[in-house]
């Protein structure tokens, strides 16, 4: 067993980031979406690189491929984090923000990280993850080329593809038999939440809702619970954004979308292409684990519904949730003004250990957008 730093040594160019690095990642980003082909989506993470990470977990790695000259050519982070897989909590690592500027830089990032993906568990800081993931978007061809390759020493297997759903606003055929209300992070919400996340692969613990509770601002106070007749919980959500630690840039919208803007008296502002825009997510989405489909589309309404005609919605552009292939909520707003971006799960694992994909992974698949 070897410590990160330690296995580190043996890579000249890499080096993991510190707070004085920040100025060059973010100068490091910007010039990447200025020379290459741009995306549909593009995210900002100033002022701080390092707040959206603080965000997911208080432990994470910002890793630095350099020259010679000590400019920064590459990017990568690695955040470790606590996640109900089996119904057991489990540390889990997500690998994210993957940039590299050169061709001969990607060479040498490639065989750095094809060691680190096989020497994995044998790194005392990683010993305990149970899985190694990361998301990509449908739209991003250069990275599906690039990683998913045949080539590669280490594989990326499919654990499912989801959706970004963006709500713009109900419609007038939006209704539910349920009604959503906001409600105090309490005992109750919290073990019910817990509760209700056991059964998704990649869950929320009690231990991530409380972190959430602690560093998330205006999480605890933007709770929203449905309740039965019987005043017991079948739904909960928390409305938050990571807004003031990671922007969103959209180049084009769909007609659809335009048009909605163009003629809507909606309260939530318009956005404006290639500026920052201000998503609000339903995070923590939960649903008892026995509410049956047509009840959980109900209730997802209520949720939905309520969060559109709220006071705090006003200050965002649209309102997100995630939609996995194993949870299809379009019947809960199907008849909302919404647009969709299709993304992949992907487990990330050593070609040569031959070990068995999780393609039959639990039912319900937990996918926090907001931390993407």
């Amino acid at each position: 067993m070897t410590y990160f730093r330690e296995f580190l040594q043996d890579y000249d160019s890499i080096s993991i980031a510190v707070a004085q690095d920040n100025e060059d990642i973010l100068s490091f980003f910007h010039s990447l979406e200025m020379n290459q082909q741009k995306s549909n989506i593009s995210y900002d993470r100033s002022p701080d690189f390092f707040e959206f990470l603080r965000l997911v977990s208080p432990l994470y790695y910002v890793l630095l491929l350099k020259d010679k000259n000590g400019s920064i050519k590459g990017v990568g982070t690695l955040i470790v984090k606590e996640s109900y897989i089996d119904g057991k909590p489990a540390q889990v690592c997500y690998l994210g923000d993957l940039r590299v500027s050169t061709l001969k830089m990607t060479v040498y990032w490639r065989k750095f990280y094809s060691d680190l993906i096989r020497k994995f568990s044998q790194i005392k800081e990683f010993e305990n993850c149970k899985i190694n993931y990361t998301a990509i978007l449908d739209q991003n061809t250069i990275a599906k080329k690039t990683l998913i390759n045949n080539k590669n020493s280490y594989q990326y297997s499919s654990l499912s593809r989801y959706s970004m759903i963006n709500i713009l606003a109900p419609s007038i055929l939006f209704n539910s038999t349920y009604v959503a209300a906001r409600e105090e992070l309490s005992t109750e919400v919290i073990e019910f939440m817990d509760y209700s996340q056991r059964s998704n692969f990649l869950g929320i613990t009690k231990e991530e809702i409380k972190y959430r509770k602690d560093n998330w601002k205006g999480f605890r106070d933007n709770v929203i619970v449905v309740r039965n007749r019987d005043r017991e919980i079948i739904a909960a959500s928390a409305l938050w954004s990571p807004y003031y630690a990671k922007k969103i840039k959209v180049s084009s919208f769909s007609k659809l979308i335009s048009l909605f803007y163009k003629f809507s008296k909606f309260p939530s502002s318009c956005p404006e292409l290639n500026s920052s825009l201000r998503p609000l997510y339903l995070t923590t989405l939960s649903f008892h684990p026995k509410l049956q489909d047509k009840d959980k589309t109900l209730a997802l309404k209520a949720l939905i519904n309520f969060s559109l005609k709220s006071e705090v919605f006003k200050d965002y552009h649209f309102l997100t949730l995630t939609e996995s292939r194993q949870v299809n909520f379009q019947k809960a707003y199907r008849f909302c003004y919404y647009q969709r971006t299709h993304a992949t799960l992907y487990e990330v694992t050593d070609r040569s250990l031959h070990r068995n994909k999780l393609t039959d992974i639990a039912e319900s698949l937990f996918i926090e957008i907001a931390l993407i």
